[in-house]
């Protein structure tokens, strides 16, 4: 009996509810508005190491960071001190027997004219040219050790010495 009457009310339920559906058409228009944000990515090249062996002569090495923007973006890289900065030089380090440091300096441009110094004329800048998923620009970072910088009183040990630098891209 108490199923017989849930299912009765289930029923009438159903008839009411559905006599007023109406079968019928709207039409209408709609704008849509899409904005395409500026965006830039970046990655460093060989493996984020500069990496060099030092023998007494000017010695030199590069990477590059890969930087992909989209088309008229503008865009800057920043490169800080390092982690063993001294004045406006950049220091590599390493401690074996006492702390020892290898004097080094970053230039924008191969021929070392462009110095990326610490505390000024540390970025470059750059306009993004993306116009397909593939499209980026390279721009490179060379790290030299150059005699001159060279304290001849200090003996440099044989060893592993790092130094790590923050590279910054704002746009």
């Amino acid at each position: 009996m108490v199923k017989s009457f849930i299912k009765n009310i289930v029923i009438m339920l159903c008839l009411l509810l559905c006599r007023n559906a109406i079968a019928g058409t709207v039409n209408g228009t709609t704008t849509t508005t899409t904005t395409i944000a500026q965006y830039c990515t970046a990655t460093i090249g060989s493996g984020a190491t500069l990496s060099l062996a030092y023998s007494g002569d000017d010695s030199s090495t590069s990477t590059y960071v890969d930087i992909q923007c989209s088309n008229g973006t503008p865009w800057v890289i920043s490169v800080d001190g390092g982690t063993h900065a001294l004045g406006e030089l950049r220091r590599a380090y390493v401690n074996s027997s006492g702390d020892r440091y290898v004097p080094y300096r970053l230039y924008s441009d191969v021929n070392g004219s462009n110095e990326l110094q610490i505390t000024t004329n540390n970025t470059i800048n750059g306009i993004g040219v993306a116009t397909a998923a593939t499209a980026s620009q390279k721009v490179y970072l060379y790290m030299k050790v150059l005699h001159s910088d060279i304290n001849p009183s200090v003996l440099f040990g044989v060893g592993y010495y790092t130094d790590t630098i923050t590279v910054n891209l704002f746009f």
